[in-house]
């Protein structure tokens, strides 16, 4: 079943206020019962894209994988979809898929608009449930019960805007939808009833999905930490992105990123896990440059660390590069040895982190 919002629905509802028309789409059977296993979902071409670093053999580049730890091989999702498959989002449970897909409008071919984008929700069969028209973004709830998503809007190039929000419900299928102002960031929540919109150049707005209310939220970043002290997002320094202290504002990402004593810093990442009784430990990432003949084969040294954002202590480390959390944020997934590593807590190296040795006999990651 295919939901779609024609354009005069969208005119009406928009000026009615800032929130809009609730609409409930037949339901089909209830999608199946749902059981919390650690995953993350890839798209090869997006997880490894650089020339020097290939996707493991036997994965197709453009097409999607789950893996878990008991599958490190990957399960392709058997999902054909019209166009280009931009990012995939994996639902807090494991059980659904939201896939960010643009259908052209890339600037070169024509003027895009809402008509070139969609979020598409399937299982991980690959059977599609629902299909949200002129979306651009999307972000789980984090019980995995709704998911919310950004409606685009000018300008389309390089990244689209949105300046709407619907919050979809998978089982009962009821959209909600809100007037936002316009952002080019992420989405995600501050709990159950608070949707995040990326400010970008500042604080996040708080979308209350009960209410319809919108405020200033105290977050920078829409990726929030257990504990919701402190969140991950953009910012202008050279690293890109940032992990702030909410209550004092300080980014501390440069500093988690000299504690896994990298001489030189080409790539970094980073994202939050929930291990039990820590409530803001992040999983922050670097490698080094590449080095080697440029005919190759080159290498680089890259490393992950655990660490305790508040002490700013480096918990544990290990070698390979950051993927992200699982979806249900209670493992790190890194890729090392060829492979994604799925991380408990014990799996974690304890003690210093040793001096950086890269160079030609580094050991490739």
């Amino acid at each position: 079943m295919r939901v779609r919002f024609p354009k005069r629905f969208w005119v009406f509802a928009l000026v009615a206020g800032p929130a809009l028309a609730a609409v409930t789409a037949p339901s089909p059977p209830d999608v199946r019962a749902r059981a919390t296993i650690p995953a993350v979902a890839l798209i090869p071409r997006n997880t490894w894209s650089e020339p020097d670093e290939p996707p493991p053999p036997g994965l197709e580049p453009t097409a999607l994988y789950v893996f878990r730890p008991d599958r490190l091989a990957g399960t392709r999702v058997g999902l054909e979809v019209a166009g280009t498959l931009r990012n995939a989002r994996l639902s807090p449970v494991g059980d659904l898929l939201a896939l960010e897909i643009n259908r052209g409008g890339d600037g070169t071919t024509g003027d895009p608009s809402a008509a070139d984008f969609e979020v598409v929700v399937a299982d991980t069969s690959g059977d599609t449930a629902d299909s949200l028209a002129g979306a651009v973004r999307s972000s789980w709830r984090p019980d995995g019960t709704e998911l919310a998503v950004g409606i685009g809007c000018a300008p389309w190039t390089p990244t689209p805007a949105f300046d709407s929000v619907l919050v979809w419900n998978p089982r009962s299928h009821r959209v909600r939808g809100f007037r936002v102002p316009a952002s080019r960031g992420l989405l995600g929540w501050d709990g159950g009833d608070v949707v995040l919109v990326d400010g970008s150049a500042g604080p996040a707005t708080a979308l209350n999905v009960r209410t319809g209310a919108i405020r200033r939220a105290k977050h920078r970043g829409t990726n929030l930490s257990p504990d919701r002290s402190y969140s991950i997002g953009p910012s202008s320094g050279a690293l890109g992105w940032g992990i702030y202290n909410d209550t004092t504002g300080a980014d501390l990402a440069a500093r988690a990123v000299k504690l896994l004593r990298l001489s030189k810093v080409d790539r970094t990442q980073a994202a939050w896990v929930k291990y039990p009784g820590a409530g803001h430990l992040a999983c922050v990432s670097a490698c080094g440059p590449w080095v080697g003949p440029e005919a190759g084969p080159r290498h680089r040294t890259c490393r992950t660390g655990l660490v305790d954002v508040k002490l700013m202590h480096l918990v544990g480390w290990t070698d390979g590069r950051l993927i992200g959390s699982t979806s249900e944020g209670e493992q790190a997934v890194v890729f090392h040895g060829g492979a994604p590593r799925f991380l408990a807590r014990s799996d974690w190296t304890a003690g210093p982190v040793p001096p950086d040795s890269s160079g030609p006999s580094a050991q490739a990651h």
